[in-house]
């Protein structure tokens, strides 16, 4: 009788490894060769920063604005009559 011996575990493991291996770098290369030219934008954004600030309550202010590449923020804060400090003042930092 002639009886091959059975692959070892390790051998299945690099085996499994390497089949994995090939096929993110497969998948990776598709990916980039398929990607659209318009999804790489890289083109100045449109919109400009801007800010508005309004009073929401007694001593509430809320400003609102476009920051880094047009993210939309809403800040809200407490600014007391007392502190003599004026709300633009605030938002401009």
């Amino acid at each position: 009788m002639n009886k091959t011996p059975a692959p070892s575990i390790l051998t299945n493991l690099k085996r499994i490894i390497g089949l994995l291996f090939i096929t993110l770098i497969v998948a990776g290369l598709c990916y980039h060769f398929t990607k659209s030219p318009s999804a790489q934008n890289t083109a100045t954004p449109t919109i400009q920063p801007s800010a508005n600030l309004m009073q929401i309550g007694d001593d509430w202010w809320e400003a609102t604005r476009l920051i880094y590449h047009g993210i939309p923020t809403r800040i809200v804060f407490l600014l007391p009559q007392a502190s003599g400090t004026h709300p633009d003042d605030v938002n401009q930092s």
